[in-house]
Protein backbone atom coordinates (compact mmCIF):
# COMPACT_ATOMS: atom_id res chain seq x y z
CA UNK A 1 0.00 0.00 0.00
CA UNK A 2 2.74 2.65 1.35
CA UNK A 3 4.94 1.36 -1.77
CA UNK A 4 1.75 2.01 -4.40
CA UNK A 5 1.77 5.73 -2.80
CA UNK A 6 4.93 6.67 -2.67
CA UNK A 7 5.20 5.90 -6.75
CA UNK A 8 2.18 8.12 -7.01
CA UNK A 9 4.22 11.06 -5.03
CA UNK A 10 7.62 10.13 -6.91
CA UNK A 11 5.53 10.19 -10.61
CA UNK A 12 4.07 13.44 -9.59
CA UNK A 13 7.33 15.15 -9.01
CA UNK A 14 8.79 13.73 -11.99
CA UNK A 15 6.00 14.78 -14.07
CA UNK A 16 6.55 18.65 -12.55
CA UNK A 17 10.21 18.38 -12.83
CA UNK A 18 9.66 17.16 -16.87
CA UNK A 19 7.16 20.11 -17.25
CA UNK A 20 9.90 22.42 -16.05
CA UNK A 21 12.24 20.84 -18.88
CA UNK A 22 10.21 21.18 -21.66
CA UNK A 23 8.79 24.77 -20.64
CA UNK A 24 12.58 25.76 -20.69
CA UNK A 25 13.39 24.35 -23.70
CA UNK A 26 14.09 26.74 -26.46
CA UNK A 27 12.11 25.83 -29.89
CA UNK A 28 15.44 25.12 -32.59
CA UNK A 29 15.69 27.24 -35.48
CA UNK A 30 13.49 27.11 -38.49
CA UNK A 31 13.34 28.96 -41.77
CA UNK A 32 11.05 31.39 -42.90
CA UNK A 33 7.19 31.32 -42.91
CA UNK A 34 7.38 30.98 -46.84
CA UNK A 35 9.05 27.39 -46.79
CA UNK A 36 7.40 24.19 -46.32
CA UNK A 37 10.99 22.42 -45.98
CA UNK A 38 13.61 22.57 -43.54
CA UNK A 39 17.31 23.63 -44.23
CA UNK A 40 18.97 20.57 -44.03
CA UNK A 41 22.07 22.83 -42.71
CA UNK A 42 19.46 23.21 -39.70
CA UNK A 43 19.34 19.47 -39.01
CA UNK A 44 21.90 19.52 -36.68
CA UNK A 45 20.69 22.26 -34.13
CA UNK A 46 17.16 20.35 -33.98
CA UNK A 47 19.32 17.11 -33.04
CA UNK A 48 21.00 19.07 -30.81
CA UNK A 49 18.19 20.56 -29.36
CA UNK A 50 16.30 17.74 -28.73
CA UNK A 51 19.21 16.19 -26.52
CA UNK A 52 19.58 19.86 -24.73
CA UNK A 53 16.00 18.78 -23.62
CA UNK A 54 16.57 14.96 -22.84
CA UNK A 55 19.82 16.49 -20.69
CA UNK A 56 17.44 18.67 -19.01
CA UNK A 57 15.35 16.35 -17.67
CA UNK A 58 17.54 13.67 -16.34
CA UNK A 59 19.15 16.21 -14.41
CA UNK A 60 15.83 17.57 -12.97
CA UNK A 61 14.66 13.67 -12.47
CA UNK A 62 18.64 13.35 -10.84
CA UNK A 63 18.18 16.16 -8.60
CA UNK A 64 15.07 15.16 -7.37
CA UNK A 65 16.41 11.87 -5.87
CA UNK A 66 19.20 14.26 -4.43
CA UNK A 67 16.73 16.12 -2.80
CA UNK A 68 14.95 13.37 -1.13
CA UNK A 69 17.87 13.50 1.64
CA UNK A 70 17.61 17.33 2.05
CA UNK A 71 14.45 19.60 3.45
CA UNK A 72 12.39 19.46 0.61
CA UNK A 73 8.86 18.83 -0.28
CA UNK A 74 9.73 15.84 -2.01
CA UNK A 75 11.78 14.28 1.12
CA UNK A 76 8.25 14.79 3.73
CA UNK A 77 6.50 13.37 0.99
CA UNK A 78 8.58 10.23 1.14
CA UNK A 79 8.62 10.39 5.16
CA UNK A 80 4.90 9.78 5.05
CA UNK A 81 5.54 6.44 3.36
CA UNK A 82 8.44 5.60 6.52
CA UNK A 83 8.01 2.93 8.96
CA UNK A 84 8.60 5.33 11.75
CA UNK A 85 5.45 7.15 13.06
CA UNK A 86 7.90 10.10 14.16
CA UNK A 87 8.94 9.90 10.39
CA UNK A 88 5.09 10.13 8.81
CA UNK A 89 4.33 12.67 11.53
CA UNK A 90 7.41 15.00 10.73
CA UNK A 91 6.63 14.44 6.81
CA UNK A 92 3.00 15.61 7.47
CA UNK A 93 4.22 19.04 9.19
CA UNK A 94 6.70 19.43 6.85
CA UNK A 95 4.21 19.57 3.76
CA UNK A 96 1.43 21.22 5.52
CA UNK A 97 3.30 24.23 5.83
CA UNK A 98 3.21 24.97 2.41
CA UNK A 99 0.20 26.08 0.21
CA UNK A 100 0.06 23.33 -2.15
CA UNK A 101 0.41 21.09 0.49
CA UNK A 102 -2.66 22.22 1.31
CA UNK A 103 -4.38 20.82 -1.54
CA UNK A 104 -4.67 16.86 -3.24
CA UNK A 105 -2.64 14.82 -3.41
CA UNK A 106 -1.14 16.07 -0.12
CA UNK A 107 -4.71 16.06 1.30
CA UNK A 108 -5.26 12.85 0.27
CA UNK A 109 -2.26 11.46 1.95
CA UNK A 110 -3.69 13.07 5.26
CA UNK A 111 -6.88 11.72 5.07
CA UNK A 112 -5.59 8.27 4.79
CA UNK A 113 -2.96 8.42 7.78
CA UNK A 114 -5.97 10.29 9.84
CA UNK A 115 -8.38 6.82 8.88
CA UNK A 116 -5.88 4.06 9.06
CA UNK A 117 -2.50 4.87 10.61
CA UNK A 118 -1.86 2.67 13.59
CA UNK A 119 -0.28 5.24 15.36
CA UNK A 120 -2.69 7.35 17.44
CA UNK A 121 -0.41 10.71 17.07
CA UNK A 122 0.19 10.28 13.31
CA UNK A 123 -3.49 10.14 13.20
CA UNK A 124 -4.05 13.39 15.37
CA UNK A 125 -1.44 15.01 13.14
CA UNK A 126 -3.14 14.05 9.61
CA UNK A 127 -6.36 15.93 11.14
CA UNK A 128 -5.02 19.11 12.05
CA UNK A 129 -3.22 19.28 8.87
CA UNK A 130 -6.98 18.55 7.42
CA UNK A 131 -8.20 21.14 9.67
CA UNK A 132 -5.27 23.86 8.73
CA UNK A 133 -6.21 22.65 5.05
CA UNK A 134 -9.61 23.68 6.22
CA UNK A 135 -10.59 20.92 3.88
CA UNK A 136 -14.29 20.54 3.90
CA UNK A 137 -14.68 17.18 2.08
CA UNK A 138 -13.18 15.91 4.67
CA UNK A 139 -15.64 16.54 7.94
CA UNK A 140 -17.48 12.92 7.66
CA UNK A 141 -14.08 11.98 8.74
CA UNK A 142 -13.59 14.54 11.89
CA UNK A 143 -17.05 12.78 13.37
CA UNK A 144 -16.11 9.79 12.85
CA UNK A 145 -12.63 10.59 14.85
CA UNK A 146 -14.46 12.23 18.08
CA UNK A 147 -14.79 8.01 18.82
CA UNK A 148 -11.49 7.59 18.15
CA UNK A 149 -9.99 5.35 21.23
CA UNK A 150 -7.33 7.80 21.52
CA UNK A 151 -7.83 11.78 23.51
CA UNK A 152 -5.92 13.06 20.83
CA UNK A 153 -7.73 11.97 18.62
CA UNK A 154 -11.01 12.82 19.35
CA UNK A 155 -9.65 16.79 20.62
CA UNK A 156 -8.16 17.00 17.67
CA UNK A 157 -11.59 16.26 15.55
CA UNK A 158 -13.31 18.38 17.82
CA UNK A 159 -11.11 21.29 16.95
CA UNK A 160 -11.45 20.55 13.14
CA UNK A 161 -15.70 20.57 12.98
CA UNK A 162 -15.07 23.76 14.97
CA UNK A 163 -13.27 25.51 12.15
CA UNK A 164 -15.02 23.20 9.01
CA UNK A 165 -18.63 22.78 10.48
CA UNK A 166 -20.62 19.78 9.53
CA UNK A 167 -24.83 19.19 10.05
CA UNK A 168 -24.44 16.14 10.87
CA UNK A 169 -21.83 16.55 14.04
CA UNK A 170 -23.99 18.48 16.21
CA UNK A 171 -25.07 15.05 17.81
CA UNK A 172 -21.98 13.51 18.32
CA UNK A 173 -20.51 16.67 19.75
CA UNK A 174 -23.27 16.78 22.50
CA UNK A 175 -22.60 13.42 23.21
CA UNK A 176 -18.63 14.52 24.07
CA UNK A 177 -19.79 17.13 25.28
CA UNK A 178 -22.11 15.16 27.79
CA UNK A 179 -19.90 12.37 28.76
CA UNK A 180 -18.39 13.37 32.32
CA UNK A 181 -15.97 10.27 31.72
CA UNK A 182 -14.53 11.85 28.33
CA UNK A 183 -10.93 14.35 28.56
CA UNK A 184 -11.97 17.69 29.99
CA UNK A 185 -9.93 19.71 26.67
CA UNK A 186 -11.91 17.21 24.88
CA UNK A 187 -15.17 18.09 25.85
CA UNK A 188 -13.84 22.08 25.58
CA UNK A 189 -13.82 21.61 22.24
CA UNK A 190 -16.90 20.16 21.89
CA UNK A 191 -18.25 23.09 23.59
CA UNK A 192 -16.19 25.43 21.20
CA UNK A 193 -17.10 23.82 18.07
CA UNK A 194 -21.32 23.81 18.74
CA UNK A 195 -21.45 27.38 18.67
CA UNK A 196 -22.26 26.37 15.25
CA UNK A 197 -25.32 24.30 15.43
CA UNK A 198 -28.85 26.84 16.95
CA UNK A 199 -30.41 24.12 18.22
CA UNK A 200 -32.51 23.92 21.68
CA UNK A 201 -30.98 21.20 22.88
CA UNK A 202 -27.56 22.33 22.32
CA UNK A 203 -28.04 25.80 24.32
CA UNK A 204 -29.56 23.90 26.59
CA UNK A 205 -26.26 20.96 26.90
CA UNK A 206 -24.02 24.42 26.66
CA UNK A 207 -25.99 25.86 29.95
CA UNK A 208 -26.05 22.60 32.04
CA UNK A 209 -22.16 23.32 31.76
CA UNK A 210 -22.25 26.75 33.12
CA UNK A 211 -22.25 25.38 36.55
CA UNK A 212 -19.50 22.59 36.25
CA UNK A 213 -16.72 22.57 38.61
CA UNK A 214 -14.08 22.60 35.94
CA UNK A 215 -14.19 26.54 34.87
CA UNK A 216 -12.78 26.06 31.51
CA UNK A 217 -15.62 23.98 30.57
CA UNK A 218 -18.14 26.42 32.12
CA UNK A 219 -16.51 29.14 30.22
CA UNK A 220 -16.25 28.25 27.24
CA UNK A 221 -19.91 26.72 27.32
CA UNK A 222 -21.00 30.65 28.06
CA UNK A 223 -19.12 31.82 25.15
CA UNK A 224 -20.44 29.50 22.76
CA UNK A 225 -24.19 30.40 24.21
CA UNK A 226 -22.95 33.92 23.77
CA UNK A 227 -22.28 33.24 20.22
CA UNK A 228 -25.19 31.27 19.32
CA UNK A 229 -28.02 33.81 20.69
CA UNK A 230 -25.70 37.18 20.86
CA UNK A 231 -26.77 37.63 24.55
CA UNK A 232 -24.95 37.02 27.59
CA UNK A 233 -26.57 36.06 31.32
CA UNK A 234 -23.29 35.04 32.43
CA UNK A 235 -23.39 31.96 34.77
CA UNK A 236 -26.81 31.97 35.26
CA UNK A 237 -28.71 29.39 34.29
CA UNK A 238 -31.89 29.64 35.75
CA UNK A 239 -31.60 32.93 33.53
CA UNK A 240 -30.65 31.25 30.42
CA UNK A 241 -33.39 28.34 30.81
CA UNK A 242 -35.84 31.23 30.96
CA UNK A 243 -34.51 32.66 28.12
CA UNK A 244 -34.86 29.88 25.87
CA UNK A 245 -38.07 28.50 26.99
CA UNK A 246 -39.22 32.39 26.89
CA UNK A 247 -41.77 34.10 24.80
CA UNK A 248 -38.48 35.26 22.55
CA UNK A 249 -37.49 31.42 22.26
CA UNK A 250 -34.42 31.57 19.94
CA UNK A 251 -34.05 28.77 18.80
CA UNK A 252 -37.90 28.38 17.62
Amino acid sequence: MRTSIASHFILIAALVVASAGCASQKPAPHESSGSTEQDPKNAGNYVSGFGSGLNDFSKGVTQFFQNLSGDTPAKYAKMTMSDSADARRVGINGLVEKDFGRRPPYTDRYADLASMDPDPLVRATAIRALNQSRDKSRTKLFIKSLADANPQVRLEAAKALRRVPDPDAAEPLLKVLNAPDEEKDVRIAAADALQHYKRLDVARSLVAMLSNRDFGLAWQSRRSLKSLTGRDLFYDDAAWLQYLTGPDKPFS
